[in-house]
């Protein structure tokens, strides 16, 4: 079993988002699913159904990052600084 993560559901630096229609929510999924996270985990660390899951990333995510799947959609977050780097971690625990 993964050790928790604690994610902060602001846009990174406190200030606006770079895509400010992402909800807090929504950023709280993709920053676990940057940590590795599967539907399911997500699912169960935030208390939510993995139809809920799966629907945010298929309906909101995905599309307002204009990305084509998951992979992409966090690729894209990272990129546009909705995660930082230092908030993601290997399986292990590590940072990278």
């Amino acid at each position: 079993m993964t050790a928790p993560v604690q994610v902060d559901p602001s846009p990174v630096g406190g200030g606006p988002a770079v895509i400010p229609h992402l909800s807090p929510r929504q950023l709280q999924i993709v920053r676990l699913a940057a940590n590795g996270r599967t539907d399911q985990q997500i699912a169960t660390e935030l208390g939510l159904s993995i139809h809920t899951i799966r629907a945010n990333w298929r309906w909101y995510i995905r599309d307002r990052l204009g990305a084509g799947d998951r992979t992409h959609a966090v690729a894209l977050a990272i990129t546009k600084g909705l995660v930082r780097s230092e908030e993601v971690h290997t399986l292990g625990g590590e940072q990278i």
